[in-house]
């Protein structure tokens, strides 16, 4: 038994070196700048212990959430369809290219955003919060959200996301949200959700 062990154990010193150099990569760390263009709106579920993106457009009226993202969607598509965009992060010396993020910094960086229900236009900003992705806050104020969304740049796609939870019930039995943000080089990008039944 000693005999067999022995060969597969030179067998490993000699191979363990040439495997640990070829996980070794050497990703170009230059940030790459992107230009928001665009503004979508996911509704979420935040019914249940977590939340989800909705299945439906009916929601709890103690549970409206919706997940608000601006990007460069140009830059997004390119991004998503590159093959290299993986975390494995083995070299070509093992048959499997080098995957290395991107660094993404925005060009522009947010400055406010407001919140308005459809149709009575009213202005309900103060009544949203930030989802808690943050380390300190479970949920912060959206001045906070913005504040810390700025500064954890680089991201690892041209895209931010920003989920907001309504903290106050609408009465209405039906409603819909636009939010608008606005951009530092002065420029504003707004997106509509679908119309939210309540129940």
């Amino acid at each position: 038994m000693r005999i067999v062990k022995l060969p597969i154990l030179i067998g490993l010193i000699i191979i363990l070196p040439s495997l640990v150099g070829s996980c070794i990569c050497e990703c170009d760390p230059t940030e790459v700048a992107f230009n928001y263009q665009e503004a979508t709106i996911t509704l979420m579920d935040n019914s249940g212990d977590f939340l989800a993106p909705a299945l439906t457009d009916t929601l709890y009226r103690e549970a409206v959430a919706f997940t608000f993202s601006i990007s460069d969607t140009s830059l997004l598509a390119h991004t998503l369809s590159t093959p290299n965009h993986n975390s494995l992060g083995w070299s070509t010396a093992v048959a499997v290219s080098c995957d290395c993020f991107v660094p993404f910094v925005p060009s522009q960086q947010i400055d406010q955003i407001m919140i308005k229900e459809l149709p009575s236009e009213r202005e309900v900003t103060s009544l949203f919060v930030a989802e808690g992705t943050f380390d300190e806050w479970l949920y912060p104020s959206l001045p906070e959200a913005i504040h810390r969304l700025n500064s954890s740049a680089p991201y690892d796609f041209p895209q931010v996301d920003l989920t907001l939870v309504l903290t106050t019930p609408s009465e209405t039995m039906e409603v819909q949200y636009t939010v608008e943000v606005l951009l530092s080089d002065g420029r504003s990008l707004t997106a509509t959700s679908p119309t939210i039944y309540l129940q």
